[in-house]
């Protein structure tokens, strides 16, 4: 599902911004991801689709050509929850 460190003081944590938003919209929020033909890896919840790119940002919307940026507000939610860990 995303890339972790294999050893060393930070083994089993999220190599990348995007491995690390990831984890917390699987983990955290309880998304599932969904096979996409887009650039973009597709996360479902009940109605809602969440698009997440290769740098870390976040979309939502009902297609990707047609989503919304939401990374700070991810961001900042996935930083609070990093704390709780």
């Amino acid at each position: 599902m995303y890339n972790i460190y294999q050893s060393g003081p930070r083994k089993g944590q999220p190599k990348t911004l995007t491995d690390r938003i990831v984890r917390f919209i699987v983990e955290g929020i309880g998304f599932v991801e969904v096979p996409s033909r887009s650039r973009y890896r597709q996360f479902e919840n009940c109605d809602k689709l969440w698009f997440v790119g290769k740098a870390g940002s976040v979309r939502s919307g009902k297609c990707s050509s047609k989503s919304v940026s939401i990374t700070a507000g991810v961001k900042k939610k996935m930083e609070e929850w990093e704390k709780t860990l």
